[in-house]
């Protein structure tokens, strides 16, 4: 598989449902950084309620988040566009809000990312201090006051934790009750659904843009791949309607795959994300295991970026170079690219 990296500016923000707090009036070292994901999060929102057709119903809120009305994102009954807009494919299996807004963008995972690395951040600025500052946070209260009980690389840890989970049941993979650790692999159930996910996603917009059925087949590790002859005519130079649905806005400077797959989606960052919640499930399941014990079977990145992402000795250092990957890759598949 040919999974890229995509270096990018920025990162995004959202979170679970709470209640609305404006910034801080006392700047801290990380203020700009919380406006700029508060920002970058309520332009996306935005975006999603455009295509939804609510543009009409968004609340702006200065220094703080978008809202919507409930109705256009509902709890109960049939989903909306936009509960599959913020939410993912199985909306009310994901849990919607009860307060939809921009912090719900990606069923609340981005958000949970964007605290882990604001942890990383403050203490990077102050001695490797906790940041006790609640507005330096996007999440709820009670998920900020817990992770201010654990410490730097607790708190950390616990926000990844929250978003890999908020993530997968962005796309429909959701905890299996029969997965045991007596197993020869515990992470096949969840390895499965991952994929079988991604194949479903990848099948809808084979169908969306126009992509036969004939020029794809299974591939490695049961991936849906385009057939290496049809490749030219699927993907053309970046300007077929596949191309921007897998690579996003700019298909050419994300950068094209050789072979592309349901692993490419999202511009490769779903197969980061997933590489991710394994090695962490893997680790919660085998809490004195070497983290480059897991089996390479359960993870689904370029041999290079899974080398890379283990040889650092630590279930820690491997998600987080995987969740950089991953956020690298979705910030391409939206347009935006680091300067050089």
């Amino acid at each position: 598989m040919d999974v890229r990296k995509v270096a990018a500016t920025a990162s995004f923000a959202c979170g679970a449902a709470m209640a609305l707090a404006p910034l801080a009036s006392a700047d801290t070292p990380i203020t700009s950084t919380v406006e700029s994901e508060i920002s970058s999060l309520n332009s996306i929102f935005e975006t999603e309620a455009a295509l939804a057709g609510d543009s009409g119903d968004v609340v702006h809120h200065a220094g703080s988040f978008d809202t919507i009305p409930l109705a256009d994102a509902p709890q109960t009954g049939t989903p909306t566009f936009l509960d599959y807009e913020l939410y993912g494919v199985n909306p009310i299996a994901a849990g919607p809000a009860s307060d939809p807004g921009s912090y719900n963008d990606f069923n609340g995972a981005l958000g949970k990312f964007d605290d882990a690395y604001n942890v990383f951040l403050y203490a990077a600025q102050n001695g490797g201090n906790m940041d006790m500052n609640d507005a330096d946070f996007i999440g709820s209260a009670s998920s900020i006051d817990h992770a201010q009980t654990l410490g730097v690389a607790g708190a950390e840890q616990y926000f990844l934790n929250f978003g890999l989970g908020d993530l997968e049941g962005y796309f429909g993979i959701f905890p299996s009750s029969g997965a045991s650790t007596a197993e020869v692999d515990p992470l096949l159930p969840t390895v499965t659904s991952e994929v079988a996910s991604m194949n479903s996603l990848f099948q809808g917009i084979a169908l969306l843009t126009g992509v036969p059925s004939a020029d794809y087949a299974v591939g490695p590790q049961g991936f849906d791949i385009i057939l290496p002859g049809d490749v030219p005519a699927v993907q053309g130079v970046g300007t077929t309607p596949f191309d921007f649905a897998i690579y996003g806005v700019n298909p050419s400077a994300a950068g094209l795959a050789g072979d592309p797959g349901a692993f490419t989606e999202f511009n490769g960052a779903l197969v980061n994300f997933d590489d991710a919640y394994n090695v962490e499930l893997f680790s919660l399941l085998n809490p004195t295991a070497p983290v480059g014990d897991i089996p390479l079977t359960d993870l689904f990145g370029s041999s290079s970026s899974i080398a890379e992402a283990l040889g650092t000795g630590t279930a820690t250092g491997a998600i987080t170079d995987f969740l950089t990957n991953g956020y690298n890759d979705l910030l391409g598949y939206l347009g935006i690219f680091a300067t050089m």
